[in-house]
């Protein structure tokens, strides 16, 4: 992997990072109300100070709201994993390309016989 040619570029994780770490503490979880689906964090009541634990509303619009909010909810909770993985990955790689990861030959170098 060139990690110049990724699409999420060493830029936009930190952005990413960045805007991870100012939004609401997860765990998230998207639950269907009478007119809107809310996304809530039990940290929420803790960290802004709010009667309830709810973080944001998708209101009922279409049939995929539902499913708006258990992505968004999901999405906030995983984030830092997988941002994690990005970046355990790109090191790996890295090293893997580095010329000091080189495994050294063991042994006497012999020449082929043609």
């Amino acid at each position: 992997m060139n990690p110049a040619a990724s699409p999420v570029s060493r830029e936009a994780i930190a952005r990413l990072r960045a805007m991870e770490r100012l939004a609401t503490p997860g765990p998230w979880e998207a639950h269907p109300r009478q007119d809107h689906h809310a996304i809530e964090s039990p940290s929420a009541q803790d960290v802004i100070e709010s009667p309830t634990p709810l973080v944001a509303t998708i209101p009922f619009v279409d049939t995929r709201a539902r499913h708006d909010a258990a992505f968004i909810a999901a999405m906030r909770n995983v984030l830092p994993d997988l941002l994690d993985e990005i970046e355990r990955l790109r090191v790996a790689e890295e090293q893997r390309h580095s010329p000091l990861s080189c495994t050294p030959m063991r042994g006497p170098v012999r020449k082929a016989v043609p």
